[in-house]
């Protein structure tokens, strides 16, 4: 019955598996933030030994949560706006983009789709995902301009939100 809270530190990911986290950080009453974790057993190590020494750990690994160089980007934030408390502080990064797709057709009999049939089914199956996604964020209270920001960023580019976007669309609730 504890409800601690969830720092997320992600580049991106599947949008997706993002809005089924999210609603059940909503359904679980959980806060969220933007944090990077940093095990105290790794202060002055690189990266690699970092890791090398994380792989084997004989228990807990003491860390601290600091929010300086923690990041959600892309499908992260769809995640974190599913919180029912969220706190972005200043010098961690949010960013947004329109989401892409990745469509793979298999056709088992027949003659190969053409390109034209592909790019409509493309266009069709992306417009129903980003119809949920804009639907997402209006249940999860968050100003619906978010996603119409996001739309507009090509996916091969992110943008980062400002204090006042973060304050504007709602996504710190603080």
């Amino acid at each position: 019955n504890r409800k601690l809270p969830v720092f997320f530190n992600s580049p991106g990911g599947e949008v997706r598996a993002a809005t089924s986290l999210g609603r059940v950080l909503r359904q679980q009453g959980i806060t969220a933030s933007v944090g990077k974790t940093s095990p105290n057993a790794c202060a002055g190590l690189a990266a690699d030994a970092c890791q090398k020494l994380l792989k084997k750990p004989d228990g807990p690994v003491p860390a601290r949560v600091t929010s300086y160089g923690g990041q959600c980007n892309s499908a992260c934030v769809y995640a974190l706006i599913g919180a029912k408390t969220r706190e972005v502080a200043p010098d961690a990064v949010v960013g947004v983009h329109a989401v892409s797709l990745k469509l793979t057709v298999r056709v088992l009999r027949g003659p190969p789709l053409s390109q034209a049939r592909l790019n409509a089914m493309a266009k069709s199956r992306l417009n129903d995902v980003n119809e949920n996604l804009r639907d997402y964020v209006v249940e999860m209270g968050i100003d619906p301009e978010l996603f119409d920001l996001s739309a507009g960023i090509s996916p091969n580019r992110v943008h980062v939100l400002s204090r006042d976007e973060l304050a504007t669309y709602r996504i710190d609730t603080r």
